[in-house]
């Protein structure tokens, strides 16, 4: 699309064969710009170098061809080879130079969009379809899970749930688990400044410079590792302090994670701990299943018909 003028222009190397073409590179195309306009009549005043600011500003047309090679990627049969990306890249490479060469490219009508696809969002007088490749599909994942987060948690009696008399038996020994996962995955959320236990598991340190964010992405995911590993041993000995109470470490694992699942998913209770959605599941069992609701129940009456540990003490 542009060319390269390593002024300090990031590159992106990788042997994954998923990611590379098919084919050999195309022969680079042509960068060369196109030749300036030189004023002839006198010395550059203070007024030139204005009447030049508003020029570029009214012909600055990058953004949108830019936008345009996008969406004819996206929606043209030979992608990227297209006619109309080609032409898109060429005219991108002389807007890129349009503000000192003072020569602003033509934008064809013909290659402006009347349609753009779902991942870049609405726009006005502009229709949008549903785009079948990468990005759509990575975009409706994101939303899928944005939207995910962003709501309410469950009510209490969902696929968690409990009975009554094994939930209080764990709820103590859950809480304190969960509390002191909530204290360290606050930590990291100051530490590395982000808004929620999603974007530290996840690496998204939006809020971190460009130069910087690879090295904190980095970072931030060891630390959560860390964390895991940490609840983990402390579930473990949790378990194993309760199994001798009961007589069975695995169904004290299991209804210890159920009590887990409880809590931070609880409509009410579940505020304690906004940030620590993820933290059940790192100790869930490989040989549990969760049943669909409203079958919730049949869960813990499997799991406890030989033994109702209602007198931990």
């Amino acid at each position: 699309m542009a060319g390269s003028d390593l002024d300090g222009d990031e590159y992106f190397v990788t042997w994954e064969k998923g990611l590379i073409f098919p084919q050999n590179n195309c022969p680079a195309m042509d960068y060369s710009s196109t030749k300036c306009q030189i004023k002839t009549h006198g010395p550059v005043t203070t007024e030139d170098l204005i009447e030049q600011f508003l020029i570029n500003i009214k012909t600055d047309i990058l953004g949108e061809v830019s936008t345009a090679h996008l969406i004819h990627a996206d929606c043209d049969e030979n992608g990227i080879w297209s006619d109309s990306c080609l032409q898109l890249a060429r005219i991108a490479s002389e807007a890129v130079d349009a503000p000192k060469t003072g020569r602003a490219p033509d934008f064809p009508r013909s290659l402006r969009c009347q349609e753009r696809p779902d991942f870049l969002g609405p726009a006005p007088n502009k229709e949008t379809y549903r785009s079948t490749h990468a990005l759509g599909v990575m975009h409706r994942d994101m939303r899928t899970i944005e939207n995910a987060l962003n709501k309410n948690r469950m009510p209490s009696t969902n696929c968690f749930e409990c009975r009554d008399d094994v939930f209080n038996a764990y709820h103590d020994y859950a809480r304190s688990l969960l509390r002191s996962y909530k204290a360290e995955i606050d930590v990291l959320l100051v530490k590395f400044n982000a808004r929620s236990e999603a974007q530290i598991i996840c690496g998204s340190m939006a809020g971190w410079r460009k130069d910087e964010r690879y090295d904190v992405q980095a970072e931030a995911r060891g630390a959560y590792k860390n964390l895991a590993k940490s609840f983990r041993e402390k579930f473990c000995k949790k378990t194993i302090e309760l199994s001798k109470k009961v007589k069975d470490s695995k169904v004290s694992s299991q209804l210890l994670v159920l009590a887990c699942f409880r809590i931070v998913y609880d409509q009410k209770e579940g505020r304690d701990f906004e940030n620590c959605l993820a933290a059940p599941w790192l100790v869930f069992p490989d040989d549990m299943s969760l049943p669909r609701a409203p079958d919730h129940s049949q869960m813990t009456s499997q799991i406890t018909q030989r033994h109702c540990p209602t007198h931990l003490e």
